[in-house]
């Protein structure tokens, strides 16, 4: 661990460096201008100071001159974003160690600050031995020659090479370490000047700084050097100059350290970091193409075209290139027009053929001898990249397939009346279509993710889970169950019958169940109704027999009594004028014996009392006759009712033969009114079906008042037929007072199994078959005037031309 101290003026900059070389597990300082430098130096010693030359109050080169005339003065490191070369230059004669402009990247600013504090341990180092030189040298001036041999055994020890050379530059004296490092040997560079085997203009710099500003201690400088092989040593010189009793220069001595192996690990950190970045590069446009690939809901040409632009930043100078993909003929490039120049390229193979190529190139500019060369990583890249494209390209034709077969088998589902649900192996709800909608009541939105046990009773879910136990036994094999007539449960909890056909599948996802459930209450609804048809066609044919083997002994009877009356009365007159024959001849006493027991008899037969009541009992069985003829004649007509076309009808009969017919339905809560108009033509009806709206308005009208009575909201029913005739229709009113109908139940009455009546009290059927039969099956119109409490009237208009 070093202590650093980091003087920037940006907090920014400044912040950035300490969290990383504090993360780094180095001691970090902040200071922000020259003055908050120097006094954290007055207060500690730091190993290395990373400088910024934009102060606020002075110039970095000014700080730096300050810091290098200290003693233990940092290593110094110039962090800037000046890139200048002759501010570099002066910031290394001022004794930095190294010069980087912003930004400075952290894997750089980590090399550069363990590459600075290894020099500066270095340099410490060769300082503590050139200190003890330079207190030997002038320890023993006086005694020379007496210390050469301790002097030279001391240098000759040294790792580091040390060499004196005159003003001249001429080598005056050099060690083994010095010589070891060059490949010479003392005498031959005792025969050459240093400027022959060391960077002439380095040399230069070195020996105007000494000669100008000879006090400044730690001076340190880069200086290439070269072996006698011609192979190049970079080293790292600390030089000192003495000078002569007339302050003339005669001469340096310097401490050289072969930092030849730390420039090549520089040179080495360098590449491997640019190489890294290239990597780096190469990764984030794989990355980044692996995810525009991945956009599955994005048009091709899209993803095409993020790409190609995707592509680019991951080349050496990526602002130089142009990219285009070839596919199918189309053709998608980063720039218009056609590219000449050093190009690679891969090809796509989509359908197991060739189907276009990716192409990435250099374009050869005008005067341009050749084009930029492709590295072999650069080649390899494009050719992954490729593979993608075809992985990706290929994967989208399959989504794009299973997509359209899903919307398809999804617009199947959808317009299925069939409830389709789908449930995995724990009973929740994972697909629902409209079909499901219409039998249960939920919507899709709150039906998916509930339980599958909501919608049936806890007998028939033990049974679906009996057969679900059933179906993971054998995984393998695809499970089918059909059912009939298991109970479901509607959204309003209503309890209904439905048909359930069960499958289990299989996926990577688990074992899921779907099942296709039907509504039967309609079905079971027409059933009964087919079977209540059943049960009334051979009620009617039943009557229609009874009636007629009921009107020919009726006939029989009422003729007798018809007879008897005619001869009863003759009998009476007879024995009227008997009486009064016995009379007149008992009027005195000469009668004989046998009439007086004779008028005796007449006058105890209370003849006038027979007179009176046995005509007016005969008339009574008359009409009784009478009656129930009346009633056989209506049983017949609509036990009959004709063809199954429409024909021309009294319908003013047809209503009071119907009215007679149901007579027990309203006799015993309410008073049946005729209104018939006498004028009314005949109407083309179908007969049967006529009778049948009639009846069902007659009985719904007569329940509907026996409701008003079971509340005592009326007394007395009324029930009122009323036929008129109009220019084009026949009308037919039939009112009631009874309950009514609620104002929301009002257009609801005509729909087929709908009913405000108890559970057993009504089917819905029969205002349903009104509606059908006069609206579907004579081309009229229907409507209804109600109020609750008020009763109801229900106006029928047919058409008096077949329509």
């Amino acid at each position: 661990m070093a202590k650093i101290l980091i003087v920037d003026g940006e907090i920014h900059e400044r912040e950035l460096i300490h969290e990383f070389l504090q993360s780094e597990g180095h001691l970090c300082h902040l200071a922000w201008d020259s003055v908050s430098a120097l006094a954290a130096l007055d207060h500690s010693e730091y190993d290395l100071m990373l400088l910024d030359l934009n102060l606020k109050d002075e110039t970095g080169l000014d700080l730096l001159s300050h810091v290098q005339e200290r003693p233990n003065s940092p290593a110094v490191v110039i962090i800037t974003a000046i890139d200048d070369p002759v501010m570099a230059g002066q910031a290394f004669n001022l004794g930095a160690y190294d010069y980087r402009t912003k930004p400075v990247k952290q894997g750089e600013l980590l090399i550069c600050v363990e590459s600075c504090l290894r020099r500066k341990r270095l340099l410490h180092k060769a300082k503590r031995q050139k200190t003890q030189l330079e207190n030997l040298l002038s320890q023993r001036t006086k005694d020379l020659t007496e210390s050469q041999e301790r002097f030279s055994e001391l240098v000759e020890a040294m790792s580091e090479g040390l060499s004196i050379v005159d003003k001249k530059g001429r080598h005056s004296y050099v060690n083994q370490a010095y010589c070891h490092m060059l490949g010479y040997t003392q005498e031959e560079l005792y025969q050459r000047s240093i400027r022959k085997i060391a960077d002439p203009e380095v040399l230069k710099i070195i020996t105007h700084d000494i000669k100008q500003k000879p006090d400044i201690p730690n001076r340190n400088y880069e200086l290439t050097m070269y072996r006698k092989n011609g192979e190049k040593v970079y080293t790292l010189v600390s030089p000192k100059p003495f000078f002569d009793e007339q302050h003339e220069y005669q001469g340096s001595f310097a401490i050289i350290t072969n930092i030849t192996e730390r420039k090549k690990a520089e040179q080495a950190s360098k590449k491997m970091a640019s190489d890294l970045a290239q990597r780096v590069r190469e990764l984030t446009c794989l990355n980044t193409v692996l995810e525009i690939l991945n956009k599955r809901s994005r048009p091709k040409e899209e993803l095409l075209n993020e790409t190609l632009k995707a592509i680019l930043p991951a080349f050496r100078e990526p602002e130089q290139l142009e990219a285009k993909i070839i596919l199918n003929g189309n053709q998608y490039a980063t720039a218009e027009g056609e590219f000449e120049g050093s190009t690679i390229e891969a090809p796509l193979r989509i359908e197991d053929k060739e189907n276009g190529k990716l192409e990435v190139t250099y374009p050869q500019k005008t005067g341009q001898h050749a084009a930029k060369k492709f590295s072999n990583e650069e080649k390899s890249l494009i050719k992954a990249v490729a593979q993608m494209l075809e992985s990706a390209l290929k994967a989208k034709q399959v989504r794009d397939q299973v997509v359209e077969n899903e919307e398809r088998l999804r617009a199947v589902v959808d317009t299925a009346r069939e409830g389709i649900i789908t449930v995995d192996k724990k009973g929740i709800i994972v697909s629902w279509n409209q079909g499901a909608t219409q039998v249960f009541g939920y919507e899709p939105e709150q039906a998916l993710g509930k339980q599958v046990a909501m919608l049936v009773p806890d007998n028939v879910l033990t049974y679906l889970i009996q057969i679900r136990d059933q179906a993971l036994q054998d995984l393998e094999k695809q499970y089918v169950r059909h059912l009939r007539n298991i109970t479901g449960i509607k959204k309003n909890k209503e309890e209904f019958p439905l048909e359930l056909s069960l499958a289990s599948w299989q996926t990577r996802d688990g074992t899921f169940y779907t099942g296709i459930v039907r509504d039967l209450t309609e079905a079971k609804q027409m059933e009964r109704q087919l079977l209540q048809a059943q049960k009334l066609e051979s009620i009617g044919q039943l009557a229609a027999g009874i009636a007629h083997e009921i009107n020919t002994p009726i006939q029989f009877v009422g003729d007798n009594l018809r007879f008897l009356e005619e001869s009863v009365n003759d009998l009476l007159s007879v024995l009227g004028a008997t009486q009064k024959a016995y009379e007149k001849v008992c009027s005195d006493n000469s009668a004989p014996d046998w009439v007086k027991r004779q008028q005796s008899l007449l006058q105890e037969t209370d003849l006038a009392y027979l007179t009176e009541e046995m005509p007016l009992a005969i008339r009574q069985s008359l009409e009784g006759t009478e009656r129930v003829a009346e009633i056989v004649r209506a049983m017949k007509a609509f036990s009959h009712p004709g063809p199954k076309e429409r024909s021309y009808v009294d319908i003013n009969q047809a209503i009071t033969n119907t009215v007679t017919i149901a007579r027990n339905e309203w006799k015993y809560v309410a008073e049946c009114k005729l209104n018939l108009d006498p004028n009314l033509p005949l109407v083309p009806v179908l007969p049967g079906e006529f009778n049948q709206v009639i009846l069902n308005l007659v009985v719904n009208a007569a329940q509907a008042i026996s409701e008003a009575q079971e509340s005592n909201s009326v007394q007395q029913g009324t029930i009122t037929l009323t036929t008129l005739g109009t220019p084009e229709f026949a009308q037919i009113r039939v009112k009631d007072n009874g309950v009514g109908i609620e104002p929301e139940f009002k257009d609801r009455v005509f729909d087929p199994f709908y009913t405000t009546k108890p559970v057993g009290k009504g089917t819905g059927q029969g205002l349903a078959i009104v509606y059908d039969v006069v609206v579907n099956k004579h081309g009229g119109k229907i409507s209804l005037s109600t109020l609750p409490g008020k009763g109801a009237e229900f106006l029928l208009e047919l058409p008096l031309e077949p329509q």
